[in-house]
């Protein structure tokens, strides 16, 4: 099963992908069918991305900023959609201390099933059209709203937060990861100080949070 990078959005700094190929479709739709009790699914988890980053507590992006951050984003967004791609042949079930996954109890894996004969590993129309449009919320001219709204600092990701997910680690190729450290370089040496980075170990792509 396979996942193509394809381009930043700049809210917490997340990394997208065009979407959840069927299988990982098929995965989520029988856990939201037959677990009881599951919480309903967040925005979060209906497209496929991984949150580098997040700004500092009390940081708030100004328009100059922001524009400084998307002329990054579409510079490297190249870099990392050439750097790799990502196979996923597994999930992982994790029971979490914090948001970010840089803390947890348990991990546990789930192999994938996988592709059925004709189904393929690119996702479907309508979930690249989903991508495509949150990836496009980023030229609206009231974006800079959105990107300086409060909530989702460094606290909201590190403090004390028990609670269990499904997601697929970013252990993938090291050209990959090289790609994310330039990209994080760049920001740092354009707004010094503005963004707190999470440790590679514990970027994921969430799939379907479990106990919230």
């Amino acid at each position: 099963m396979k996942q193509e990078y394809d381009s930043l959005l700049v809210k917490e700094l997340e990394l997208s992908r065009q979407g959840f190929p069927a299988a990982l479709l098929d995965l989520k739709a029988r856990l939201t069918a037959n677990v009881q009790g599951l919480p309903s699914e967040q925005p979060g988890s209906l497209w496929p991305k991984t949150s580098l980053g997040c700004l500092h507590d009390r940081q708030r992006l100004t328009p100059d900023q922001l524009r400084v951050l998307l002329d990054l984003c579409a510079k490297h967004s190249a870099d990392l959609a050439s750097a790799a791609s990502l196979r996923v042949r597994d999930a992982q079930l994790v029971v979490h201390q914090c948001r970010s996954l840089e803390r947890t109890l348990s991990v546990q894996s789930v192999p994938l099933r996988p592709a059925r004969e004709g189904e393929g590993a690119l996702p479907p129309r309508e979930q690249e059209e989903r991508v495509a449009s949150i990836l496009a919320e980023s030229g609206a001219p009231d974006y800079w709203f959105a990107a300086s709204r409060d909530g989702n600092r460094r606290a909201h990701y590190a403090d004390a937060h028990l609670g269990v997910t499904l997601v697929h680690f970013l252990v993938g190729p090291e050209e990959l990861l090289a790609a994310v450290r330039r990209f994080r370089r760049a920001v740092d040496a354009a707004l010094p100080g503005t963004y707190h980075w999470f440790d590679d170990a514990a970027l994921h792509v969430t799939i379907r949070a479990v106990v919230t």
